[in-house]
């Protein structure tokens, strides 16, 4: 799997998540301390499920910006590709 070569998708000053590619691999989301998942952490095994759990949480209420969502698909779009 190769990872993405940015370090995030967002971080807590522009959302209410910090989620990256981990070094020990998935996804990583930490969750703002607010709201029913306050101060949670989940690691996603595929992009897939990372952008199913950004989605959930976006419905939950949590401000996740859009430009997080189209770097997922594009992600998902390009190791379709290869």
């Amino acid at each position: 799997m190769r990872l993405p070569t940015r370090m995030s998708y967002c971080r807590m000053y522009n959302s209410d998540v910090y989620c990256y590619a981990d070094v020990a691999g998935g996804w990583t989301t930490h969750v703002a301390h607010r709201g029913p998942c306050s101060g949670e952490t989940y690691n996603d095994c595929t992009l897939t499920s990372f952008r199913a759990r950004l989605t959930t949480l976006r419905a939950a209420g949590y401000d996740i910006p859009e430009f997080v969502f189209d770097r997922i698909d594009e992600e998902i779009l390009s190791a379709k590709s290869t």
